[in-house]
């Protein structure tokens, strides 16, 4: 991960390591996805990595904390079960 003290061309260079503050910024980065729509992998690492460089640990994060589900191939959105 680049220093976030030397700048950066992202607005958010560096996930906070509590779990707390990640598991806000992981919801910021869901946001970008729809509900009820499948994203190739690859399309989810381009829409993460124009925000932060880390794609591959936040799009991982995300499946763990469960903002995103994942199959062999494909990811997309969970809807929280206050919303289905």
């Amino acid at each position: 991960m680049r220093d976030p003290r030397k700048g950066s061309q992202h607005a958010d260079s560096a996930i906070p390591p509590q779990r707390k503050e990640a598991r806000i910024i992981l919801e910021v980065f869901a946001k970008a996805f729809e509900y009820d729509r499948i994203n190739a992998e690859r399309e989810v690492n381009l829409l993460i990595a124009d925000y932060h460089d880390g794609f591959c640990t936040i799009r991982r994060d995300m499946i763990v904390k469960q903002p995103l589900a994942k199959d062999s191939a494909n990811d997309w959105r969970v809807k929280p079960e206050s919303l289905e």
